[in-house]
């Protein structure tokens, strides 16, 4: 690259390019991370994390089931704590304000969708015609989504009556889903076309768009604020195996994995495109949690810093928030865990 630099003043012009390679250089140092337990008795397993740091999963009682739970590292709680017909629950989304959403069963009902506040009061959420529906996230407004059986692809506003998103261009007979919600509303998921294959889309301002993305099978996975989106594709229907996708706004890039035949998967994207998941890994049957940021992806237990416990395995990385948190599970010195990543600032 040739640089001309003025004879006038040369010490602003050499202290912007000095700025811009010191930038440059950051933006691709390799990452590095502490990790530690979420709770160090291993019962703890999550699954998002909000942006101020607080994870949800399920917390497992010892001769227990499993029950949604709400906390940060060492300080978990039941979020069905003022419920006690319960039999088992867990969490998939938080909010800012601490409302968190999943799945619940009691005595004699199925698994239904459920919201948290923050107190550990739940509120059963409205089912789209009786149907059976499972929820996958929420926003900081408090709007959810999740998909039902038959109509596919909904919302809830504020806890309130479901709305079909993605019915009208479906119209083959299959269900949408709906995977995740950003802070602007926009959702994403999967969208089944004639033959019951699916491609990502998104939903904002009241319309579905089939955004036709990568391989014979597709979907969205975790969406960000700028409408991009991370997702997961099949490309081989018949080995099954799968790759981490990213939608940059105008087009898919298949991210591929780490090496293992077994394929990836994507779970989640933050604000500034790094997007976590799981891979096979090569010459291994084994799966491992991955951090995918400025075109390289990392194998996420082989980049902690010297004061993480060596006794690491980090099989998944379920979400990330905009600091770069990561959560997910993994196992201790052969003790199954939940954890939580954060990124070392140099």
């Amino acid at each position: 690259m040739h640089h001309t630099f003025s004879i006038a003043s040369p010490r602003p012009r050499l202290a912007a390019v000095a700025l811009a390679c010191s930038a440059a250089f950051a933006a691709q140092a390799k990452p590095l991370y502490h990790v530690e337990a979420a709770d160090p008795s291993g019962t703890v397993w999550l699954q998002a994390i909000n942006a101020a740091g607080t994870s949800a999963g399920s917390v497992t009682p010892v001769g227990g089931l499993p029950l949604a739970a709400v906390g940060t590292a060492g300080s978990y709680h039941d979020a069905d704590a003022n419920v006690a017909d319960t039999v088992v629950s867990y969490a998939v989304g938080i909010n800012a304000s601490g409302v968190s959403v999943g799945q619940a069963r009691y005595d004699g009902i199925y698994e239904v969708p459920v919201m948290w506040d923050a107190a550990g009061h739940r509120t059963l959420l409205e089912l789209p015609e009786g149907e059976e529906t499972v929820v996958t996230g929420i926003n900081d407004d408090g709007t959810i989504c999740g998909y039902a059986n038959i109509i596919g692809a909904v919302i809830w506003k504020n806890g309130g009556k479901p709305k079909a998103i993605a019915e009208i261009i479906n119209g083959f007979g299959y269900p949408s889903a709906a995977y995740a919600i950003n802070q602007k509303g926009w959702v994403t998921g999967g969208l089944p076309d004639d033959n019951g294959l699916l491609h990502p889309f998104i939903y904002k301002d009241g319309q579905a768009t089939n955004l036709g993305g990568l391989g014979v099978n597709s979907y969205g996975t975790s969406i960000n604020a700028k409408g991009h989106i991370a997702g997961t594709a099949n490309f081989d229907t018949v080995s099954g195996t799968r790759h981490p996708i990213w939608y940059d706004g105008t087009a898919w890039h298949d991210l591929a994995g780490l090496g293992g035949k077994k394929g990836a998967m994507a779970n989640g994207i933050n604000a500034h495109d790094v997007i976590v998941g799981s891979s096979s890994i090569k010459g291994q049957r084994e799966y491992r949690a991955f951090v995918y940021m400025h075109g390289n992806m990392y194998q996420l237990d082989k980049r902690l810093d010297a004061t993480s416990d060596p006794g690491w395995q980090l099989d998944d990385a379920t979400a990330i928030n905009d600091d770069g948190v990561i959560v997910g599970q993994g196992t201790l010195n052969g003790v199954m865990q939940g954890y939580i990543a954060t990124p070392v600032r140099k």
